[in-house]
């Protein structure tokens, strides 16, 4: 979870205007149990639909021109993966993007 959090909390800062919401919450699950949500949330520019998948894959970056290596996503899907979870990025009502874990 520290490599997940890191990841998508460095993210978010690095492309918020001014703000950033983190999110973490338990809910009551079906028979499978309960799961754990992690949302995090920032005003910058965003993650167009279109380059989502992109963003997701190791060594790939949406803007070239920023400092980063393109690892941060891939790695972060990779780890929601391994335990079973679901990754979604959509747009924010703040504006910018909006990651969310399920596990």
């Amino acid at each position: 979870m520290l490599e997940v959090l890191g990841n998508l909390a460095d993210n978010a800062f690095k492309w918020a205007k001014a703000r950033v919401c983190i999110e973490a919450h338990n809910e009551s699950g079906d028979k499978s149990g309960p799961r754990f949500t992690l949302r995090v949330e920032d005003d910058g520019p965003g993650i167009e639909p279109d380059q989502v998948s992109l963003v997701r894959a190791r060594g790939a970056r949406a803007d070239a021109a920023t400092p980063g290596h393109g690892l941060g996503l891939a790695m972060v899907q990779e780890v929601v993966q391994l335990y079973g979870g679901v990754l979604e990025i959509s747009r924010s009502p703040l504006g910018g993007a909006a990651v969310e874990v399920r596990l």
